[in-house]
């Protein structure tokens, strides 16, 4: 690098001492998980592990990947954003496998929004179909982890379902009830019209509101987000079978939501040791033995892998598989 070119931008002292503090909460909570075990008894449970189910197990994660195609698709077709699903599921994959390896719970996301932006030319549309895809799959999460806590707190009676119960009915209640507000009122195209008609800004509080004008759309990425987590729930189910822990169904959709939910958090790598940490603890309060929890944690983290590795693949191929992408599906965007 030469004299007169610009030194790269280096990450500010806050940037820096809110990386130390997520290293250092990743390392306590895999620590308390690494002392809390016994590993020759989750050896054991890992042992006895039906492969057969553990294989099925391994199959149904990798359904993840044309879901969350499917369900990202309905939600850019509702901003004029036409990708081939083909390319769709590359990506997806590929931001499973680039989330891996980097120390936020977002990191996937950029680069499907990146991939996305670059083969439709269009980064505000880009930007508002993955924001609709990930708040209406959180949304629908949401709805099914509360009505399981409903149901585990009138069978069980105990406070943590009732607490999430109550806060899960308290913020879908809020949140349907502010998005058909929004809609009614035409709330977004007077924001666009108020603020600076030529800004950024303006022109996506004006596109946002394609989501009201395109139900069937919307109602299609809604079902397809319940599909999703429906799966995540029946392999979730079928990985304790495998280590042979009969748990209900319903105990394990609160445990997955909850553990989920707090892996938002913005407070550790990738959420690493918090998701982990509150799925053993809750998987524990619904039934499953110590040891065989601490083993269904490593096996969903091991239920990733072959997502990852695929994602990888696609990764180290992208410079050639999507070679002439964007005039594709510019010319499929023209003709639709």
């Amino acid at each position: 690098m030469n004299a007169d070119s610009p030194a790269a931008p280096r990450p500010s002292s806050r940037a820096r001492w809110i990386f130390a503090a997520k290293v250092g909460v990743t390392l306590v909570l895999c620590a308390v998980i690494i002392a809390y075990a016994d590993w020759a008894e989750v050896a054991t449970a890992l042992a006895r592990a039906d492969p057969s189910l553990t294989a099925l197990v391994m199959a149904l994660a990798l359904l993840s990947i044309p879901l969350t195609a499917l369900k990202w698709q309905r939600f850019l077709a509702v901003f004029d954003l036409h990708p081939p699903f083909g390319a769709l599921q590359r990506w997806v994959a590929t931001g499973a496998f680039v989330n891996a390896f980097l120390p936020t719970n977002v990191g996937g996301d950029g680069y499907r929004l990146y991939a996305s932006a670059r083969a439709s030319g269009s980064r505000g549309a880009a930007l508002l179909a993955l924001l609709s895809e990930r708040g209406v799959g959180f949304a629908a999460l949401l709805v099914l982890g509360t009505a399981a806590a409903a149901v585990a707190a009138a069978d069980r009676g105990d406070a943590f379902s009732a607490s999430f119960a109550w806060i899960g009915l308290a913020l879908s209640v809020l949140g349907g009830a502010t998005f058909l507000a929004v809609g009614y009122t035409r709330a977004l195209p007077r924001l666009g019209r108020r603020l600076n008609p030529s800004g950024k800004a303006a022109k996506l509080a004006t596109a946002a509101d394609q989501l009201y004008r395109r139900p069937r759309l919307v109602a299609e990425g809604v079902a397809t987000s319940f599909v999703f987590h429906l799966n995540r729930i029946v392999w979730s189910w079928v990985l304790m079978q495998a280590l042979g822990v009969e748990m209900s169904p319903v105990g394990l959709t609160v445990a997955i939501a909850a553990s989920t939910t707090t892996g938002l958090a913005p407070v550790s790598l990738g959420g690493l040791g918090v998701v982990d940490t509150s799925l053993i603890f809750l998987l524990q309060h619904y039934g499953a033995p110590p040891n065989a929890a601490i083993g269904a944690a490593l096996l969903t983290r091991l239920a990733a892998l072959p997502v990852q590795l695929l994602g990888a693949a696609f990764y180290f191929a992208s410079s050639s598989a999507d070679r002439g992408l964007r005039t594709a599906t510019s010319k499929t965007q023209e003709a639709s």
